[in-house]
């Protein structure tokens, strides 16, 4: 959305003036407040600046927190403001806070540090903005926020090098997010960094923070995006707490929650406990996620300076998501056609009544079998068939594995869009109910995630020196993380097919043994050999820190200048070990004919699995009547089943349908499996911060600098057993030794870096004694004083970096590691944290990632000449073939060379040296892309008393992507003219025309054959064009990146309207979010007046979804039961009051601006939750 100047300056002004207004109104209050009697532990908890007397700011803030913690009820862990028997050490944060704003946080230097004193860029959520908003995870609160993105505003899909659609909310909500605009955010749990697999929760946290842009003090390592740090509960010491949650909302979903906190020995040792049990149920179904937690604190303060912090949380989810996308749409196509029907016997077409009889392999139009190679389960409530797609030929001797026969079964195809489109990235999704009635009926129906995650943390601090002048504190760290995910995603993600989440319909009056089909005309989504992951994760983190705090700001003369120095020294070792396991489902029984002992089951390289014994997958999710969808997919047992297959040496070579008994199981696969998919990790850091407050807290700066070491060892490669579908664990056990890496350990890979952090906050008119006095006497003199006052200015710069293992590109260069620098600059104006505005401008830049798809297109490239790459050992590669005619079974016979005079000769025909041939096979070869960001972040949030409370952000961003797998056009430019000059000696006799090139021969297996598929289609179809695709985007906005965001929350607790005893009780509030239109795709540049044959997209001609708007209110009634021995709060949300039924929206789009992919648009959720505090 381009917005001129003026549209620019109103936005602004509608933020800021009602604002400015309200202050206005109120300056009086604010600049009279009147002396009171203070208590040491008051001053030295709210005389900020350290002059040695409460402001007229920091007096308003000490009564607001005394009225706020008489009136509202307070959670377990949470302290008082006058608690003074709890000491806080500098590496804990308390998170009592004001409404929806807090004033410190741990994210900006590893010590409790006011906000105001950094240069970054960091949001705080606060427990009763969550609360009163209903924010269950990390999604929730993304919608709320400046510059963050989550499930509620974006949607994570993926779109393939083979146009399949990849739903990634439906698979890992937790990581379908983004911030800036540039990809989803590091998680760190009380500043360790975690793998994320926990969903955000508030039953173990006091506050979540969000840091915009790379960190390198908290997240040195880890995407330059952001990072979320949740601030851990803990146990309190002075005050027994019970709370009791239940909740429900209008999908039937519900949630129990109990909170209790017992101090054992008063002011000493305390223990809290709390736990959770969830069901999160969503409008289609059949779905429902599950989940578990149960979180233990305890608290032990055995002397004054001296703290121990232990706690254990336990998370168990398992269930099934609904699906956040819409399937391609493979119906809509077929019934324009005339609803073709396909007689396999007959080998004949039916549309509108008329038959056509057709010849040979030819596919009617509409029609297709591409997926018909592996035998294909009918499923429809369980597997009710399993038979072969297509017949063998009539000397086939393996039965099942032979696909020579012509008669085959069919399916439906979606339009075919892509042909002679080359922007064309993919199929289109279904967009009608009349197909898919997506409000009700999920089709991931049969997929499941199950995780299991227990967190142990531990933390021992201790002041060595504890004086007014200077304070010393160490903190001793461990945290472990212990989790397993086994992710059992059947619909919805890519798959050996490239069509695991098509919508079809079958068209086959008869199955190939002549019986009528029973499934004729219904509907189904078509699977390819579904996956199953397990992914084991254990991480034990390790963190010394030392901290020594200078307060120079009581002294006289030139050293209170100096101020207040904070010096922060640390030290942490993070060892993890990352698995990975992944099966298909595949027949596991052995068959001397088709599948013999020994050979894998369901490989897909390398040693490949007989075609036998894998499997297309009909999900039947309808009648015969209308091609519609009318039921949800089912899933299905693995065990035994009747297998039917066609052999043709049965009777004597007249041939007959056999019927064996075979068992369908979950078989290992090599692909995907330990080796480089299984990491052993260690990371050592070493770092320093100091933050410095001069000139009486006129000048703060922050500097930090981080060193990291980080070493990788690889599983050992995946092994299967004799019988072809187990895994070998013993054989796999273990680390792999690499003699290649050289860095005094051949184990490890060593990758290393050092980042840094430079901030400086300056603050011009605080603690002027004329601007004081000023203030003091109140009125607009003294408003206008508190403006002045509050005034700060403010710079940041940090960067970070992201280990990856040693990698060359695509031209044998060393890749480096990707990195990200951002830089942050703005104002602050902070009137006594009654009001503050926070304007932002920002640069973020995430350079040589290898994220995405580059690394994939450096792989299908190289395919093409070497053989064994990655895991493939493709017919059309240039070494595999050449290896064939060049040496004893080539043209040249026995006269043919072997050994390393072979090798040499391979080299010198692919124009390469023994050493370059050698590089490419035995090195990790990847790609990378860049993305930048840039844009402006106004931040509001406005406390004019006890009763009102409001936030609210304005955002403007802008995210592009740059660099895009920059080598690969080279490489194939450069590689071109070699191809083109090389011919395989056996062609000829193959039957290709003299003076065919290697490019443009076919090949199956180690042979020429004519109709196989050539390295030029090879290439053409799974690099140069999908490559296009993607680079046609460099420079132009993210997808679905929105300009402008807007969003608004504010509470009011009615007392402070009414007298009434009921009204009093009530609360009411309620936010907006608003979102400018934003880009879902470009239209292409016609080539002669077509937009379909157009190879370039245009930067000026975005394709735009609508600008959105989103209204959440609530309504909290508050009470007292039981001669007032217990709070209870009634408590009523609606989120999205303006969506009243569900619908779809458009969220990518071809370059003709026809929307291809669409995002399922929920209507309005009612939550209602009631809360008991004794």
């Amino acid at each position: 959305m381009n917005m001129n100047g003026t549209t620019v300056r109103t936005a602004r002004r509608w933020l800021l003036l009602p604002g400015a207004a309200l202050l206005a109104s109120t300056a009086p209050t604010w600049a009279q407040q009147a002396p009171a009697n203070i208590t040491p532990a008051q001053l030295q908890r709210y005389d900020t600046n350290k002059n040695g007397r409460l402001d007229p700011s920091e007096l308003s803030a000490m009564e607001a927190d005394q009225k706020a913690a008489a009136a509202a009820p307070t959670a377990a862990g949470a302290s008082t403001a006058d608690d003074s028997t709890v000491r806080l050490s500098p590496f804990e944060v308390n998170e009592a806070n004001k409404g929806y704003y807090a004033t410190n946080t741990m994210s900006g230097t590893r010590l409790n540090t006011k906000l105001e004193d950094l240069g970054s860029s960091i949001s705080v959520v606060t427990k009763q903005q969550m609360s009163d908003f209903a924010m269950l995870d990390l999604n929730d609160i993304f919608a709320y926020e400046s510059g963050t993105e989550g499930t509620g505003n974006y949607t994570a899909f993926d779109v393939d090098r083979n146009g399949m659609v990849t739903d990634q909310i439906q698979n890992n909500p937790q990581g379908a997010n983004r911030i800036r605009g540039i990809g989803s955010a590091n998680i760190s749990l009380g500043g360790f960094a975690t793998s994320g697999r926990v969903p955000v929760d508030p039953s173990a946290i006091d506050a979540v923070e969000i840091s915009r842009g790379p960190n390198s003090s908290i997240f040195g390592l880890g995407e330059g995006s952001g990072t979320v740090n949740l601030v851990a509960s803990t146990a309190n010491v002075s005050r027994e707490a019970s709370s009791l949650e239940l909740r429900l909302d209008d999908l039937g979903g519900w949630r129990t929650a109990l909170d209790l906190n017992r101090p054992i020995i008063k002011g000493k040792l305390a223990f809290r406990v709390s736990g959770v049990y969830q069901h999160d149920a969503y409008q289609q179904k059949p779905s429902g996620f599950d989940s578990k937690r149960l979180n233990t604190m305890l608290r032990f303060q055995p002397f004054k300076d001296t703290t121990l912090r232990a706690s254990f949380q336990t998370y168990r989810g398992s269930g099934t998501r609904a699906s956040a996308v819409t399937p391609r749409d493979a119906v809509t196509y077929w019934k324009s056609l005339g609803s073709p029907a396909w007689d396999p016997i007959a080998n004949a077409v039916t549309v509108n009544g008329v038959t056509t009889v057709l010849t040979g392999t030819t596919n009617p139009t509409g029609l297709a079998g591409q997926n018909f190679s592996d035998p294909i389960l009918f499923v429809d409530g369980g597997i009710k068939l399993w038979t072969i797609g297509r017949l063998p030929s009539a000397t086939a001797t393996d039965g099942p594995n032979n696909t020579g026969g012509t008669s085959r079964l069919l399916e439906s195809i979606a339009e075919p869009v892509r042909t002679g489109r080359p922007l064309f990235s993919t199929l289109a999704g279904v967009s009608s109910k009349s197909v898919y009635d997506y409000s009700k009926i999920n089709l991931a129906g049969p997929n499941n995630i199950t995780d299991s995650t227990d967190t142990s943390t531990v933390e021992f601090e201790q002041y060595l020196l504890n004086t007014d002048r200077n304070k010393i504190a160490v903190q001793l760290a461990w945290q472990r993380e212990d989790a397993d995910r086994l992710n059992r995603n059947v619909i919805g993600q890519a798959s050996a097919t490239a069509a695991s989440y098509y919508l079809y319909v079958d068209p086959n009056t008869k199955l190939l043994d002549g019986r009528a089909n029973p499934y004729f005309g219904r509907p189904y989504v078509g699977v390819g050999e579904p996956v199953t992951e397990s992914q084991p994760y254990v991480r034990d983190s390790y963190r010394a820190q030392g901290a020594y705090i200078l307060d120079l700001t009581q002294e006289q003369g030139w050293k209170k200048w100096i101020g207040r120095q904070q010096l922060l020294g640390y030290y942490e070792e993070r060892k993890s070990k990352t698995f990975r396991y992944r099966f298909r489902d595949a027949m596991i029984s052995d068959n001397p004919i088709y599948a013999p002992a020994g050979v894998p089951k369901a490989n897909q390289s390398g040693t490949v699995a007989r075609l036998a014994t894998r499997g297309y997958y009909h999900f039947y999710a309808g009648d015969n009547i209308g091609a519609n969808v009318d039921y949800a997919p089912s899933g299905y047992k693995l065990g035994d089943y009747d297998f039917q297959w066609y052999n043709p040496q049965a009777n004597g070579g007249a041939g007959a349908w056999v019927t064996d008994k075979a068992t369908l199981g979950t078989s290992g696969i090599n692909e995907g499996t330990a080796g480089s998919f299984a990491v052993l990790n260690l990371i050592k850091t070493k770092g320093a911060m100091l933050q410095s407050n001069l000139f009486e807290d006129r000048l703060v700066t922050t500097f930090g600098r981080r060193s990291d070491e980080n070493r990788n060892r690889n599983q050992r490669p995946s092994v299967l057993k004799a019988n072809g579908w187990e895994f070998d664990y013993a054989a796999m056990n273990g680390w792999a030794a690499d003699p290649k890496l050289d860095d005094g350990d051949p184990l490890w890979a060593l990758r290393s870096g050092d980042t840094k952090t430079s901030g400086v906050v300056v603050k011009p008119f605080r603690g002027w004694g004329a601007i004081d006095r000023t203030r003091s006497q109140g009125g607009l003199m003294g408003f206008a004083a508190d403006l002045l006052s509050g005034l700060t200015g403010y710079y940041n710069t940090s960067n970070s970096f992201r280990p990856e293992t040693p990698a060359i590109s695509i031209l044998l260069t060393d890749l480096p590691n990707p990195t990200s620098d951002g830089k942050d600059y703005g104002i602050t104006l902070n009137i006594g944290n009654k009001f503050v505005l926070r304007a932002n401008k920002y640069s973020t830049k995430q350079i040589n990632s290898r994220a995405g798809q580059s690394a994939i297109f450096a792989t299908r490239t190289l395919r093409v000449d070497f053989a064994n790459f990655a895991g493939n050992n493709d017919a059309i590669s240039l070494q595999r073939q050449a290896r064939n005619w060049l040496g004893p079974n080539g043209p040249n016979g026995a006269n043919g060379l072997t050994g390393p005079a072979l090798e040499d000769a391979v080299a010198n025909l692919m124009g390469l040296t023994p050493a370059q041939l050698a590089q490419f096979n035995n090195n990790v070869i990847s790609e990378t892309s860049d993305v930048i960001a840039k844009g402006n972040e106004y931040e509001v949030s406005f406390n004019p008393n006890n009763f009102w409370t409001l936030r609210a952000n304005l955002t403007r961003q802008e995210s592009i992507d740059a660099n895009l797998s920059p080598n690969i056009p080279a490489w194939i430019k450069q590689r071109i003219p070699i191809w083109e000059k090389i011919v395989d000696p056996r062609a000829v006799a193959a039957g290709f025309p003299v003076g065919t090139t290697w490019l443009d021969t076919g090949y199956n297996g180690d042979n020429p054959q004519v109709g196989s598929g050539t390295p030029r289609t090879f290439l053409t179809n799974n690099v140069v064009n999908p490559l296009a695709i993607v680079q046609a985007t460099e420079g132009k906005a993210r997808p679905q990146t929105r300009e402008w965001r807007f969003n608004l929350n504010t509470s009011y607790r009615l007392a402070g309207m009414f007298e009434n005893k009921h009204l009093k009780r009530m609360s009411v509030g309620g936010a907006v979010r608003w979102e400018s239109k934003g880009a879902i795709g470009y239209y292409g540049i016609p080539i002669g007046g077509s937009l379909e044959a157009a190879t370039q997209l245009d930067p000026n001609r975005p394709i735009y979804d609508k600008a959105h708007a989103y209204f959440d209110g609530f309504a909290t009634y508050n009470t007292r039961l039981l001669n007032d021995k217990i709070r209870a709060k009634f408590q009523l949300n609606v989120r999205n009051i303006q969506e009243s039924k569900a619908h779809l929206q458009a969220v990518g789009a071809y370059p003709n601006g026809v929307g291809h992919t669409f995002r399922i648009i929920n209507p309005r959720t009612f939550i209602f939750t009631t809360t008991f505090d004794l």
